[in-house]
């Protein structure tokens, strides 16, 4: 396998004394920085592993990590950037030119027998070559490269900055040493790089009660078996289309006026059921609203949620909305998700016969090779990495109203890419349907504040909505 690896840029300076001062300021006198100060590193060490031991677990929260991921597959990306509270900075897979960035080869393991098969992983080699030459071929034809990346592998490497707290980064190292990402060997891997590193900094908070975690599988394992009794044909999922699909299965009920009432309650400090019948006044919930979405802090807009439903989401789109850090997504796990001979198909593809061709060859080979090892018997966390950028997967997730304006503010705006612009359009037509006085305030800056922030970049072409 090709070698993916993870760095310490930078960390907390001294986090044993900030995490142990922290352990110590709830219930012993001094100030902080005299806490501070007074901590004894070994005396420290101990205080943490109590502390920690008895659930509170909130003071390793203080100490901070910038890692550097390098090489690393868009796999792991994507597992990466489900635990959620972190800041991720990715390389640009719009703007950057991945001709000649390579894939991450996995070990083709076999099922049922130990061991590896040398020629699957040669025949896996081969066809990344092939895919990354169709890459070269459809930027030859004047395919973006935004456009051209679905036909890559989704081993594509990936190059990120992250920051992440201890408590955070322990439970990364968990999940990929213990949890759902330990039958993936890369996962695997850059999880032993990570507790090396961090334990040398806070020991030995990462190397204790790191058990093997069995509750996942067992979880996955009791819910395969329920729903082998289904019926097959609620299970089937739909082809892709070349249109996104969006379905609104849940939105909160009178959310203009859930969201004016908390406005009200918070600045005349009377009951909710006060505030909910003084909004009965449509023009007073217009107004209240109206103040409301045009500030930064606008909390009450959290008292609104929504549940959706995005079908045939391609796999960079996923990436665009799960970088959105406060919602609920569900995504298949990797090895679950469903690999087809066919994926969505951009505009710019799909109106230049010479570019589908050449993007529709690729989508058979992937999935003639996956066909193929399958039948070898090989590991069906190994293939995934024989997903190609252009396949779909189905992914639901729940959203308050203060990161739906926040996900239309970047997602409606002309300059987001297609897919996830697309989406967001949709799913903001389906919530105006359902509230259309909370949401005609929701839009990039063009829209809610009449100017555009993206300066020489900007498309000039304001949203009208």
């Amino acid at each position: 396998m090709n070698k993916a690896r993870a760095f310490f840029l930078a960390c907390t300076p001294q986090p044993i004394r900030m995490c142990a001062a922290a352990a110590k300021i709830s219930t012993q006198p001094g100030s902080a920085v005299e806490l501070y100060d007074a901590v004894d590193p070994v005396k420290g060490n101990k205080l943490i592993g109590k502390v920690t031991g008895l659930g509170h677990v909130t003071i390793m929260e203080h100490a901070v990590f910038n890692i550097a991921f390098e090489d690393v597959s868009m796999m792991f990306e994507q597992f990466l950037i489900d635990h959620r509270i972190a800041a991720y900075t990715i390389k640009s897979r719009r703007y950057v030119d991945y001709s000649f960035k390579g894939a991450l080869t996995p070990k083709m393991r076999y099922k049922t027998i130990s061991g590896h098969s040398e020629s699957a992983q040669q025949q896996y080699e081969k066809l990344t070559y092939e895919l990354f030459e169709a890459y070269r071929q459809l930027k030859d034809l004047g395919i973006p490269a935004e456009d051209a990346r679905y036909v890559l592998p989704y081993s594509l490497r990936s190059q990120i900055y992250c920051t992440m707290n201890a408590r955070e980064l322990k439970q990364l190292i968990h999940h990929c040493l213990y949890g759902h990402g330990r039958p993936y060997l890369e996962f695997r891997a850059i999880g032993k790089q990570l507790q090396n590193m961090a334990d040398y900094q806070l020991p030995p908070y990462f190397t204790e009660d790191m058990g093997v975690d069995i509750s996942t599988d067992r979880k996955e394992k009791k819910l395969k078996d329920l729903f082998n009794e289904v019926d097959e044909a609620f299970t089937q999922r739909e082809e892709p289309r070349d249109m996104p699909q969006v379905e609104l299965f849940e939105s909160t009920e009178d959310g203009s006026k859930s969201v004016a009432a908390a406005a009200f309650m918070n600045s005349t400090g009377c009951s909710f059921g006060s505030a909910f019948e003084a909004m009965d006044d449509y023009e007073l919930v217009d107004k209240t609203l109206g103040i409301i979405c045009s500030e930064p802090r606008a909390r009450e807009l959290e008292q609104f949620t929504a549940s959706f439903r995005l079908g045939n989401m391609s796999l960079p789109c996923l990436t665009h909305l799960a970088r959105h850090r406060l919602h609920s997504p569900i995504i298949p796990a990797f090895a679950d998700m469903i690999k087809r001979p066919t994926g969505l198909v951009p505009y710019t593809i799909r109106d230049n016969p010479a570019a589908e061709k050449i993007y529709d060859q690729c989508f058979e080979k992937s999935y003639a090779l996956y066909k193929d090892l399958e039948a070898e018997g090989i590991m069906k966390e190994d293939l995934a990495y024989l997903m190609l950028c252009g396949n779909t997967v189905d992914v639901q997730t729940t959203m308050n109203g203060r990161e739906l304006f926040h996900f239309f503010k970047l997602r409606r705006c002309n300059r987001a890419q297609w897919e996830i612009r697309d989406y967001a359009n949709a799913l903001w037509e389906a919530l105006m349907v359902e509230d259309n006085h909370l949401f005609r305030y929701a839009g990039p800056d063009c829209v809610t504040k009449g100017k555009c922030p993206e300066g020489a970049m900007s498309c000039g072409e304001p949203l009208t909505q």
